[in-house]
């Protein structure tokens, strides 16, 4: 997988950066190093275009795309070509091929998926995880504030990580801590492991996690206890949420 340039990779570690800096939006932060590549029509795949891009605009139109469709969609009428594209290129192609607009959600969408397909930094930096993490479930994208995730974001986050990279990459301790964190944040105690990555849980525990409530979610052990009750039904909210974004990848 292709690795930010230095130019890029100076700018992630800004973001990171404690002191202020100027506003730059996700364009500059998610669209990686690449080469501008001149689009070419291929006939061939005209027709399979055309389709996919009236499906898409009525599903604009209807505000129901989701991330797994959105990245089928590109996939079938460009195959791999856009994950390298320049955005620009994108937007263009998308507006004089199939008459789309995308707005700002979108195109942050988009870019996000540029991301995980061509780089493993949001395996790797906390911040890419966490700006990735904002697109892929349509919150804005503001590099100029932390934008911490909600639990059920983080595994749907982690869903779209496994349908598109598959457990061919492993997330660094700083990503996973993050995801903790959240967690904890939430009075989260147990990180199933299909729904999380399985050592999310180890760096849960070492923030003063209630390993007594732990293990009795864990081995669905129900104490009676409201405390029990609170820990299974927001993993079913969790578990709900991923399976609503999930819809319609099958």
């Amino acid at each position: 997988m292709a690795r930010f340039d230095v130019a890029t990779e100076a700018f992630m570690n800004k973001v990171a950066e404690d002191a202020p800096h100027e506003h730059l939006g996700a364009k500059d932060a998610l669209s990686l190093a690449r080469k501008t590549i001149n689009f070419t029509q291929d006939p061939k795949r005209a027709t399979s275009r055309l389709l996919v891009g009236l499906a898409t605009k009525e599903l604009l139109k209807e505000g129901s795309i989701g991330v797994f469709r959105l990245y089928d969609m590109l996939n079938d009428s460009y195959q791999k070509d856009w994950w390298h594209w320049e955005p620009e290129t994108i937007w263009q192609t998308l507006h004089r091929e199939h008459g789309l607009e995308l707005d700002r959600e979108l195109r942050d969408l988009v870019l996000s998926l540029q991301a995980v397909v061509t780089t493993n930094l949001p395996f790797e930096s906390w911040n890419v995880f966490e700006k990735v993490t904002a697109a892929l479930n349509h919150n804005p994208v503001d590099f100029q504030i932390l934008q911490p995730p909600e639990v059920d974001e983080v595994a749907f986050t982690v869903a779209v990580l496994r349908h598109i990279r598959g457990e061919t990459v492993g997330y660094e301790d700083e990503v996973l801590g993050y995801m903790a964190a959240c967690a904890r944040s939430s009075g989260i105690v147990y990180l199933p492991k299909e729904l999380y990555p399985e050592r999310a849980q180890d760096f849960l525990d070492n923030l003063n996690n209630d390993l007594e409530l732990r293990d009795k979610v864990k081995a669905k052990k129900d104490d009676g206890s409201a405390a029990y009750k609170i820990q299974t039904m927001q993993l079913k909210e969790v578990a709900d949420y991923v399976f609503e974004q999930r819809k319609g990848v099958t």
